[in-house]
């Protein structure tokens, strides 16, 4: 079985939270027989919060690096960008999982690294005939002024919208391009996890919701009746973002304290698994899951 199907096959069965990853070297953290390099004595514990598009990849990559190194264990749990960054600039976690790019305050505090590039897309079920929308459908249909499906061309039928939680990456990238505030978006549902909010298209054939443009075309590829729109005149797909040509394109990035606590044994752990998670023994990971590699786009 393919990195990709184990991981589609993991987030196919539960919708967790928390991914909690239990270390699987030999000895204390289980009794495999895999090959286990330790020239370089890693030992320790890693928390890995935040966003729930990144944590998919960096579980796998975790697992990776777990079997390379018999005395690390690493846990990572998901609850949004925000988190992320908030547990790391608290101490709660050792790095952040974020969806989006550092705002200008956050910069003062943390540094980031990016991973991969992703995007984020409006996704209708696969049955809806609405091939496109335009900026302004998008932004009436997020405030309420259009309702229903026939108003834009497709059956009669009430608009179910899907909203992100706040502390989501996707909410605050979408209120940007639609020149939205939070507070105006008529949501029918909130949906905090990125495959949450797929769930809710695909079991309801009038909702619209926006998510991870990767996330969203594996899903697609292994037979979810999704439908992603264009925007701008522009397919949203890994190759569109890989291009740089997609408008709403963003960087998945690992998060650090600039000043951590730490001592000499975590913080050469830390800067060990950030530059493994940024390297080509793993960019097989981010590809299998529709995201595009770390220098990848042409902006």
């Amino acid at each position: 079985m393919t990195c990709k199907n184990q991981i589609a096959v993991l987030l196919s069965l539960v919708i967790l939270p928390v991914f909690g990853l239990v270390g699987c070297g030999i000895g204390e953290f289980g009794g495999s027989t895999r090959k286990i390099d330790d020239e370089d004595g890693l030992r320790g514990k890693l928390v890995i919060t935040g966003s729930s598009t990144v944590a998919p990849l960096i579980a796998e990559v975790a697992s990776r690096f777990e079997r390379q190194h018999a005395g690390v264990r690493i846990d990572v749990q998901t609850g949004g960008s925000s988190r992320g960054i908030r547990d790391v600039l608290n101490g709660a976690a050792d790095i952040g999982m974020s969806s989006r790019d550092l705002k200008l305050e956050e910069r003062t505090q943390a540094d980031s690294q990016t991973i991969a590039w992703d995007g984020v897309a409006f996704v209708v079920h696969q049955d809806n005939p609405v091939d496109r929308l335009s900026e302004q459908q998008l932004r009436d249909i997020y405030l309420g002024r259009l309702s229903n499906w026939s108003q834009v061309g497709g059956k009669e039928g009430k608009i179910i919208v899907s909203n992100r939680a706040n502390g989501r990456s996707e909410l605050d990238l979408v209120c940007d391009f639609l020149s939205l505030e939070s507070g105006e978006i008529q949501a029918d549902v909130v949906d905090g996890e990125t495959q949450q909010s797929l769930k809710t298209v695909i079991t309801n054939k009038n909702a619209i919701t926006y998510t991870s443009v990767g996330a969203a075309q594996d899903a697609s590829e292994r037979g979810e009746p999704l439908k992603l729109l264009p925007l701008q005149g522009i397919v949203a797909s890994s190759k569109a973002i890989q291009s740089g040509k997609f408008p709403l394109a963003r960087p998945l990035v690992l998060v650090l304290k600039k000043s951590p606590e730490h001592d000499s044994e975590k913080t050469d752990l830390i800067a060990a698994f950030v530059k493994f998670a940024d390297s080509t023994k793993v960019q097989d990971v981010a590809l299998g899951l529709g995201f595009v590699a770390s220098d990848s786009p042409k902006r």
